[in-house]
């Protein structure tokens, strides 16, 4: 299991500008994903992890998005 990329909000963005040097790795993360399985953490301010409730009608509002990378070989 791999961490293989980790993005966040605008808001959060601009308090910790060194997060920024990631974003390229979501290109590898999208060429990587057509032979591996991946998936989605969302988490909100408080760091617990965040999910969309979509029966209640609310969106999860996250602060920090981490792709975990499952290699398949």
């Amino acid at each position: 299991m791999y961490i293989l990329s980790f993005m966040v909000d605008k808001r959060f963005l601009l308090q910790h500008m060194y997060f920024s040097s990631l974003f390229p790795s979501l290109l590898l993360m999208l060429l990587l994903s057509l032979s591996s399985s991946f998936y989605v953490v969302r988490y909100n301010q408080y760091g617990a992890i965040c999910e969309k409730n979509i029966s209640m009608g609310k969106e999860c509002h996250y602060r920090a998005l981490a792709i975990i990378w499952f290699p398949t070989s």
